[in-house]
């Protein structure tokens, strides 16, 4: 996003050129994809949803927010902004009437920084949620009561907490508010490519069962003893 040409790019990592430009509204500020739609907000408090080629597909008002996240499925998430001394969670709409449904609150676990841009990415079973602040990346597990666990934090070049923040299934990625670039950085998970379970996620009825089947592919792995832990969260 540009806030001052009122611009909407999209940008190919691999090749270093964007793809398409499209103008949207005055000063879009935070940017996230519902896997349909692209959603962007603005000062005013109203959030915008987008086609692929830039078409405006309908709109919600919501609160001033900084960080703009969806997990593709059900539902937004918008950071909402902080005065000095404030601490506001983030707020979940449905998607499909836009109705708050819950808040998470996190911020007794970030330290007091400021927090600024979210993600999240439903494939990371260990914690769904990144939170960006300056220099320092948060990622939490949320429960299905909306309650939260940091799982880790780490360092991370950003220059500010507002930057842009996105999780594109093995790397975090951040932009900075003084150059005209966008920086990956490893997650901090391990990954470990010679187990495979299948399903990875699903739901079980009380008092029932289902099976998953464990793979282990030692096709590319060298000559050794090799050790993991398979972690069920539920």
């Amino acid at each position: 996003l540009s806030s001052v040409n009122h611009r909407m790019y999209s940008f190919n990592p691999e090749s270093g050129r964007f793809s398409n430009v499209h103008r949207i509204h005055d000063h879009p500020t935070c940017l996230t994809f519902d896997g349909t739609n692209l959603w962007a907000s603005d000062p005013a408090s109203i959030c915008y949803a987008y086609n692929p080629e830039g078409n405006e597909r309908e709109h919600f008002n919501a609160p001033a927010i900084v960080g703009l996240a969806s997990d593709r499925d059900r539902y937004l998430f918008g950071n909402e902004a902080s005065e000095e001394g404030e601490f506001n969670p983030i707020r979940v709409w449905n998607r499909d009437d836009y109705q708050e449904v819950a808040t998470i609150n996190y911020r007794h676990l970030v330290g007091g920084r400021e927090v600024g841009s979210i993600d999240w990415n439903s494939d990371c079973l260990s914690g769904q949620l990144w939170v960006l602040a300056e220099g320092h990346v948060f990622q939490f597990f949320v429960n299905e009561n909306w309650e939260v666990e940091l799982i880790q934090e780490f360092d991370v070049a950003a220059d500010g907490p507002e930057v842009g923040l996105t999780h594109d299934g093995a790397n975090l990625w951040h932009g900075m508010r003084e150059e005209n670039k966008w920086y990956k950085c490893d997650d901090g998970i391990g990954q470990v490519s010679w187990i495979i379970l299948e399903p990875q996620s699903g739901d079980i009825a009380q008092n029932e069962e289902t099976e998953v089947f464990v793979t282990l592919d030692a096709t590319l792995l060298m000559d050794g003893i090799y050790e993991a832990e398979i972690h069920i969260l539920s």
